[in-house]
């Protein structure tokens, strides 16, 4: 991708790592180089066979906005791709295209999620290059753009969100508050199948995952206070001034 763009792929799991560099040389040839692994327990060995790719630890146990945050820091004035080790690129010239997306990008989006293979039936088509999508939930993919512009203006993911999900919801709604659109972007097309098995992994069981997700389910609820639905996992943009004085975030200076 272009000098002033960053792509990290948090990760621990080095057969999810090369299927997405592989299917990522295969859109384009070269474009795994300088890509930052956002390191959660990597092997030596793993690191040797991809020397082009640079591995940035982060502390054990995982925690997305964490990591996220260190990563951002390191390369304070890239903007940023974040792509989940469980996605496969399906389009081609995936890097040069994200460097397009970024040269034109919407100035009123604050953040654009990667279309995925089933972003269509969700949204009944598919966007086309340079031409996103406003996202009507707060519910974003395997991959996320974010300009350096809107990173600093709305400052660091919310590192008291530790256990599972939620951490992106809560930045997205923080966007919608600063005035920001949130959108689906064709540029990039992602194909993922394994959503959440790296934490099964990490945790051992699925029981294990919802109990780390209710933590973070109580710490947004505590955020947010009124007017979530009752599966935050579909937040609804808020589309009235009355519904956005609802959903106001305490930490930005709002009242509920």
């Amino acid at each position: 991708v272009g000098d002033m763009i960053t792509v990290f792929v948090p990760s621990f799991r080095e057969a999810m790592l090369a299927r997405l560099f592989q299917s990522m040389e295969v859109s384009q040839r070269g474009s795994t180089a300088g890509i930052v692994v956002l390191d959660n327990g990597v092997s030596l060995s793993a690191r040797a066979r991809w020397p082009q790719v640079r591995f940035l630890p982060v502390p054990v146990p995982f925690v997305a906005a964490q990591a996220f945050n260190i990563g951002f820091a390191a390369f304070p004035e890239d903007d940023v791709v974040v792509i989940g080790d469980d996605s496969e690129v399906r389009s081609p010239y995936w890097s040069s295209r994200a460097e397009a997306m970024f040269r034109y990008w919407p100035f009123d989006y604050g953040l654009l999620s990667f279309a995925e293979t089933t972003t269509a039936a969700v949204y009944g088509e598919l966007p086309p290059p340079l031409k996103p999508l406003e996202m009507s939930v707060v519910a974003m993919g395997s991959g996320i753009a974010i300009p350096r512009r809107v990173l600093r203006q709305a400052g660091p993911w919310d590192e008291t969100l530790i256990g599972y999900g939620f951490d992106d919801f809560d930045y997205g709604v923080r966007l919608l508050h600063m005035g920001y659109r949130l959108g689906v972007a064709g540029d990039v097309l992602l194909h993922t199948e394994a959503q959440a098995t790296a934490w099964v992994e990490r945790l051992g069981s699925w029981q294990a995952v919802l109990e780390r997700q209710e933590v973070n389910h109580e710490v947004f609820l505590r955020k947010w206070r009124r007017s979530l639905p009752p599966k935050p996992w579909v937040v609804e943009r808020p589309v009235t001034a009355d519904h956005l004085h609802l959903q106001r975030c305490a930490c930005l200076g709002g009242t509920a």
